[in-house]
C-alpha cells in the first residue's frame, strides 16, 4: 500500500516550492526529482529510480539532481510517440 501512495505522489503534477522540495527530496521522492527518470534524455532516464526513499539513488550513485519542469519533454530518445492506433496494434507487430 505504501509503495502504491509513494508511486501515485511521485508521478503526480504536485508542485511544491523549489526551498521545500530540496528539503522534502533529501529524504523521500519528489514528483520533480523523479520525474526526471521519465525524460527523453538517456542519461536522465538512467537516474532516480527509488520509489519512497531517495537515499537508495545516493547509495548506488543513481541520483540526478536536475529537476523535470514542465516543458520536459517525457519519452524515450530518439523515438516519436505512435499515436492511439500505433499503440493499440503494438502488441501485435514481432520487435526488431
Amino acid at each position: 500500500m505504501l509503495v502504491l501512495i509513494s508511486s501515485g505522489f511521485h508521478h503526480s503534477n504536485i508542485k511544491i516550492s523549489e526551498k521545500w522540495d530540496d528539503w522534502i527530496s533529501t529524504l523521500i521522492v519528489t514528483p520533480s526529482i523523479h520525474g526526471t527518470h521519465h525524460h527523453a534524455i538517456q542519461k536522465d532516464t538512467d537516474s532516480n529510480y527509488s520509489t519512497i526513499l531517495s537515499c537508495w539513488d545516493v547509495i548506488f550513485r543513481s541520483r540526478n539532481r536536475k529537476r523535470r519542469t514542465a516543458n520536459s519533454a517525457i519519452g524515450v530518445e530518439n523515438k516519436s510517440d505512435a499515436g492511439v492506433f500505433g499503440l493499440l496494434i503494438r502488441p501485435f507487430i514481432k520487435a526488431k
